[in-house]
């Protein structure tokens, strides 16, 4: 608090109304920016600065504020948006004086090196208030008034400038502070309609309390569209009446626009992956405090949850692994930042997948050895894991052929046999293959002679599922499923062409002769879709035609 003659003495010498009250409160408003905050309307003749009102000017002395106020280009007979400020200010509290710091000049900003923190507007304006509080410092700073971005129409740079401006006056002005109210106005309308390059400017004004805290802009357009003096860049002395009010009413808002805990999180996705949920969403507004992490949780019914502890991150994206295939997982996330938590995000669910059934390698070998046991040595198994082989032999089909095959030493599982004119064909598999170079030995109820084997190394296949379908002659048949995959083996004597065709399948190997005129050929295709009696043929100018195919679904 300080008396109206302190406030008096030294500084105003020539006051035309003294500033009164016998024990008052002084604020400062400053006044920054170009044209529109000088005023360049004649003055309108209506109510002028009430009593308590006074400009700090430019000779540093505290004198009664006029119109216009002493801004670095005012011209005589105009008038500024403080006028109204000033009336609407008084009358909210008339116990409080109010001194301008006049501080614009037209046609200025960044692109010309005015405004820009350290450049000559920008230093003269800290210069001056820095003196005003010093020699008075009973008083408060208010609140700082801009309006500017005419200059600045097509700047790529401005907001980056703007918001340093805005830092750095509440930095170097001594009494300052982050608090320090700071309100833009908005530009003409219908400047800002003159231009893509003028809109994006105003959208910029207008987005300065989405990024910065305790400022607020001012709407002219709403509750009414402001007009000009007939240039299409200046107010006329109406609107400079009505974006003086607006521009007290923004006062409270801008010392309401503090942080706050983060807003909503938005558009949660849940993408299911192999015993995994990758999860992404967009940052949502940070609530003037920047987001220090996000708080995940996961449910198994989408009403009970728990927080998974996952590590401290800002990055909008998280992967909750080691999860079971199958299971339906929910999920919503919420922001936080130094105010605290937000509001949790609408939730996103997903199973998790091992994907689509995939062939990751294959492999084959033959040979014309007669016996009970063929054996096979360093046959490739690539990476290990689910591998089925199929073997193909001619010899004694009057017992069960084929009644055993190990694979990296150990037991296959068998399935169907395909067994006609003294061949056969059968599939076996096993699920925990050693990789690299392995032996694969197949045993027989009977002698055989000239056997061949087709190797194939699988990924993310359930083998137990698998459907095998034996065929004689040329055609087959089998249903398929959904990211799975159809192996295929097919056999022919004395094919004079050394060729076997597929149609339903894709080829593989090559029909081989093992000798003697016999051998096979395999093939195989991965299916998107669920096809029923998925048809599948081979075309050989061969004899004793066969075809052995299994099918099997994704794990």
């Amino acid at each position: 608090m300080t008396t109206a003659s302190s406030i008096v003495r030294p500084l105003v010498s020539g006051m035309v109304r003294p500033i009164t009250g016998s024990q008052t409160t002084t604020q400062v408003i400053i006044l920054a920016g170009q044209s529109n905050m000088v005023g360049r309307a004649s003055f309108d003749g209506g109510a002028s600065y009430p009593d308590g009102v006074a400009q700090y000017d430019r000779n540093g002395q505290i004198v009664a504020a006029s119109a216009p106020l002493d801004h670095h280009d005012a011209i005589a007979g105009d008038m500024g948006l403080d006028l109204q400020f000033a009336i609407d200010f008084k009358a909210a509290y008339p116990n409080v004086d109010l001194v301008f710091l006049p501080a614009a000049q037209g046609g200025t900003g960044f692109s010309d090196g005015q405004w820009g923190v350290g450049e000559p507007l920008y230093a003269d304006l800290v210069t001056r208030a820095n003196a005003l509080f010093a020699d008075n410092p009973s008083f408060q700073l208010g609140a700082i008034l801009w309006h500017q971005g005419e200059r600045d129409s097509g700047l790529a740079s401005y907001r980056d400038e703007l918001e340093a401006t805005i830092v750095g006056l509440r930095e170097e002005i001594a009494v300052a502070s982050s608090a320090t109210p700071f309100i833009l106005g908005e530009l003409l309308p219908d400047f800002s309609d003159a231009s893509a390059e003028n809109a994006a400017v105003n959208t910029t004004i207008q987005d300065v309390p989405n990024r910065m805290m305790y400022t607020a802009t001012v709407d002219t357009t709403e509750p009414t569209r402001l007009a000009s003096i007939g240039d299409g860049l200046h107010f006329d002395a109406a609107s400079l009446r009505l974006i003086g009010s607006r521009y007290f009413d923004a006062l409270p808002v801008a010392r309401a626009n503090k942080p706050t805990v983060p807003g909503i999180v938005t558009d949660l996705s849940a993408m299911a992956e192999n015993q995994q949920v990758a999860l992404a969403w967009s940052a949502p507004m940070t609530g003037l405090s920047p987001i220090t992490d996000y708080h995940i949780e996961r449910s198994l019914d989408g009403a009970n949850w728990n927080t998974l502890s996952d590590a401290v991150s800002a990055v909008p994206n998280h992967t909750d692994s080691g999860l079971t295939n199958g299971t339906t997982y929910f999920y919503r996330v919420s922001a936080i930042n130094a105010v605290g938590t937000g509001i949790a995000s609408a939730t996103a669910s997903a199973m998790p997948d091992a994907g689509a059934a995939t062939i990751l390698s294959t492999n084959f070998a033959c040979t014309t050895d007669d016996g009970t046991s063929h054996s096979f040595s360093d046959i490739d198994m690539g990476d290990g894991g689910t591998v089925f082989i199929a073997a193909a032999c001619r010899g004694d089909t009057s017992a069960d052929a084929l009644s055993e095959m190990t694979i990296g030493g150990q037991t296959a599982t068998l399935l169907e046999l395909n067994k006609a004119y003294s061949n056969y064909i059968r599939f076996g598999y096993v699920t925990n293959a050693p990789a690299g170079a392995q032996d694969v030995v197949v045993t027989h109820g009977s002698v055989q002679s000239r056997l061949g084997i087709h190797v194939w190394v699988l990924g993310n296949v359930a083998p137990a599922s698998a459907v095998a379908a034996s065929g004689l002659g040329t055609d087959n048949a089998i249903d398929v499923f959904a990211d799975g995959l159809v192996l295929g083996v097919a056999t022919s004597i004395n094919p004079a062409s050394q060729n076997v065709d597929w149609i339903g399948l894709d080829e593989r190997t090559e029909w081989t002769n093992y000798g003697d005129s016999f051998g096979s050929a395999s093939a195989d295709r991965s299916f998107a879709e669920d096809i029923e009696a998925q048809a599948v043929s081979i075309s050989t100018d061969g004899n004793y035609r066969m075809t052995s195919l299994v099918s099997l679904t994704k794990a």
